[in-house]
């Protein structure tokens, strides 16, 4: 059956009058064999049935059968919704599409990182059926969500092409040649920014004693204080020799500082690199750690990650303090430790999240990019 499928983006679909013939309908035993014929390992290496039936089970949301109301046609598109570590392990070749961990496939109603096409059956006058698909992709929980997708043969390609992908994905700075990837369009937006951020809701010439506000430290005054918590935190209070806490990178790095009223309380660094950011450095002095300090800051540290385009965030914890950063969606590793200069032991974890609705592009305008870190909702002292 080599079928010639019309070139129609995804999103184009969407609107079609050519879609209004379509509804989904409930996938039977008997609507599942009559698929079984048109999957054709369109997209990906042909999985065994009880491996499908398996990941059915998990979640049985990963299936979409619409049917052509007139010809009674039926096409479908199965799915692999992806958790944080599916994501992760998509974007180092980890992931077998094959036979899937199941702790890499969302549960039914969970908010996935991003979607695999796990397979596609269709045929030119089915085609259209593709736009509920995608109407569906545009609601909870998959909004937002990535479009990922492999092709075992040319057909796939073909097909993959003609529906707007294009072949070789960046996931988290690495590439894929494997891949494919459909970009969401969201249309042409005018950039706006919020009045106010997580990391800038400290103003001390507004603040109340015991309100809890976080900033980007922008001067050797706040670089100062940022150095006193973690001398205190960490040299003082734990033992930490200084040359592992001073390590060289301070200089380029992002900090963030919180305040308790107008006492500096917790502060924490960020380094960024190609298609990742690292959250290290946490401290919190003794006396501000009932507070929702640590919460806090952390949380600035992802949103400011998020408005500079990232989405995949990495960090090492201790135990003791790992309930915190699995509070934010982080996900340990492995049990294996790593260990530095003290018997110290560090937990690798990764979180990814989705991505900022208006992040800070070489678009935003010459003065937005100007403007201090951090402060790109506020005019700065460059604007004309």
């Amino acid at each position: 059956m080599h079928q010639v499928i019309e070139a129609r983006p995804l999103d184009q679909l969407k609107g079609n009058r050519k879609s209004e013939n379509f509804k989904f309908i409930e996938p039977t035993k008997d609507v599942i064999f009559e698929l079984s014929q048109l999957f054709y390992d369109n997209v990906d290496k042909a999985s065994p049935p009880d491996v499908v039936n398996g990941v059915l089970a998990h979640n049985s949301d990963i299936l979409m059968v619409f049917q052509n109301q007139k010809t009674k046609r039926l096409g479908a598109v199965i799915i692999l919704p992806l958790t944080t570590s599916g994501h992760i392990a998509l974007s180092d070749d980890r992931l077998d599409t094959v036979n899937p961990d199941l702790k890499h496939v969302c549960k039914k109603g969970e908010k996935p990182s991003a979607i695999y096409i796990w397979g596609v059956g269709i045929t030119p006058d089915t085609t259209p059926g593709f736009a509920l698909v995608m109407e569906k992709f545009d609601r909870a929980p998959y909004t937002g969500c990535p479009l990922y997708a492999k092709a075992a043969h040319r057909k796939a390609a073909r097909l993959l092409h003609n529906l707007g992908f294009t072949e070789g994905a960046y996931i988290f700075g690495s590439y894929s040649a494997d891949l494919f990837a459909y970009e969401r369009s969201a249309g042409a937006a005018e950039v706006k920014f919020e009045s106010k951020t997580t990391y800038d809701s400290y103003d001390p010439a507004n603040t109340k004693p015991n309100a809890i506000g976080v900033k980007v430290v922008h001067d050797a005054n706040e670089l100062s204080q940022v150095f006193m918590i973690r001398g205190a935190a960490y040299i003082g209070e734990q033992g930490i020799p200084y040359s592992e806490d001073v390590d060289g990178n301070d200089y380029s790095s992002t900090h963030l500082i919180a305040y308790v009223g107008r006492e500096p309380a917790a502060c924490m660094r960020m380094r960024f690199f190609a298609g990742f950011a690292k959250i290290e450095r946490l401290a919190v002095l003794p006396h501000f750690r009932d507070t929702t300090a640590a919460i806090r800051i952390v949380k600035a540290g992802i949103e400011l990650g998020k408005a500079k385009g990232y989405q995949r965030f990495y960090g090492q914890s201790e135990l003791e303090t790992s309930a915190i950063w699995r509070r934010m969606g982080f996900i340990q590793r492995t049990e294996e430790a790593v260990q530095y200069k003290t018997d110290r032991k560090y937990y690798e974890g990764d979180m990814v999240t989705s991505s900022h609705p208006n992040p800070v592009t070489p678009l935003s305008g010459p003065y937005v990019i100007l403007r201090p870190e951090g402060q790109w909702h506020r005019e700065g002292p460059l604007d004309g």
